[in-house]
């Protein structure tokens, strides 16, 4: 995974220089850079609503191009309950250049997907992913509820009878 990502950070400097003489310095050359990062090793899973998550990339200015480069950092997945049958997906995202300059950003965005679609893109999600299964402790909520309702009923009882 390592030598995958910095195979892909040497290719971004040896094009640098390039990109540098034919585009103007504002923040679509970023875009760019983290849709041609995400067209290379994305995978469905890591789409906000069926689109690529660098379509959702805010502007980001670049002041210099000379010897910058940009660092992507593993995304990271958490999961929330909404509702009976739906869950939100929360993708978040660091994205860094290799200029002192420029501050790191990171970015999150969240999407709501019903429990089968969700229990799919999970199995056919990278290791680096997947994370807490999401729906683990939905599945124990209820027993464990229960189980301390009826402990906590036995002990109440007990303290009143002594």
């Amino acid at each position: 995974m390592y030598s995958q990502n910095k195979t892909w950070i040497l290719a971004i400097l040896a094009a640098m220089p390039l990109w540098g003489m034919t585009q103007p310095h504002n923040g679509e050359i970023y875009r760019q850079l983290v849709q041609n990062y995400f067209s290379a090793h994305g995978n469905h899973f890591l789409r906000v609503q069926g689109q690529p998550l660098a379509e959702f990339m805010p502007p980001y200015t670049i002041d210099s191009l000379a010897g910058s480069s940009l660092i992507v950092g593993l995304p990271t997945v958490k999961y929330g309950r909404v509702g009976k049958r739906h869950f939100s997906r929360t993708l978040g995202l660091s994205l860094s250049l290799q200029d002192s300059s420029v501050r790191p950003m990171y970015v999150s965005y969240t999407d709501t997907l019903e429990k089968k679609v969700l229990l799919r893109l999970y199995r056919q999600s990278p290791d680096q992913l997947k994370g807490d299964k999401p729906t683990a402790m939905a599945r124990w909520i209820f027993p464990l509820a229960l189980i301390s309702g009826s402990v906590g009923g036995v002990l109440a009882l007990f303290f009143v009878r002594s």
